[in-house]
């Protein structure tokens, strides 16, 4: 899910797929989204022998539905702020499998050696990596064992009210602990 651009990394998927394929695994791929990239990786995808396991969606509001239906999501992106598309899946609880870059390896919970309990990362643009992650992502109950604890994880760090509780705990440090904002700003001059 997300824009059809060279940083998500979607040619190096649609390659681990066929890496797949050939090894026998049955996948199929479903990108939702939209952008420039659209027609070279259908062209990639047909190279590749996987045209009719590769399904462009096109742009979708319907996330929420889609990451529940998915066995897996992948973020195959070679750069990142933070994915919201990640948080997302989390939150429906949909495993997932990751390159740990930019706000993505703290979202995952990602270590310095490269594990996570919540995901099964890889490095961007490794198509042999990528084929194996896949592999491990999809493993039933391991799978459904990290998207739980993802879960949990993004109900405690990433929900609306969760976010807001966090920025009004900094302001309320920042201002000295007072939580009325009106208290902290100078008031005006009955005679203004």
């Amino acid at each position: 899910i997300g824009s059809l651009l060279p940083v998500k990394g979607f040619d190096t998927l649609i390659s681990a797929l066929a890496a797949g394929v050939r090894q026998g695994q049955r996948w199929r791929l479903w990108l939702a989204g939209a952008g420039s990239e659209q027609e070279s990786l259908e062209a990639l995808a047909k190279l590749e022998g996987v045209a009719d396991r590769v399904h462009f969606l096109g742009f979708r509001k319907d996330i929420g539905d889609l990451l529940s239906a998915a066995d897996l999501m992948v973020s195959a992106s070679h750069f990142e702020g933070l994915s919201l598309v990640l948080i997302e899946a989390m939150l429906v609880g949909c495993p997932l499998v990751a390159t740990p870059v930019g706000g993505n390896r703290e979202a995952l919970g990602i270590d310095h050696s490269g594990r996570s309990s919540l995901a099964v990362p890889f490095p961007p643009g490794k198509i042999n990596r990528l084929v194996s992650a896949l592999k491990e992502g999809l493993r039933r109950e391991p799978a459904e064992r990290r998207a739980k604890q993802a879960q949990v994880w993004a109900e405690q760090n990433f929900t609306v009210e969760r976010m807001a509780e966090r920025h009004l705990a900094t302001y309320e440090r920042l201002v000295g602990g007072s939580s009325n904002v009106d208290e902290t700003l100078p008031r005006r001059s009955q005679a203004a």
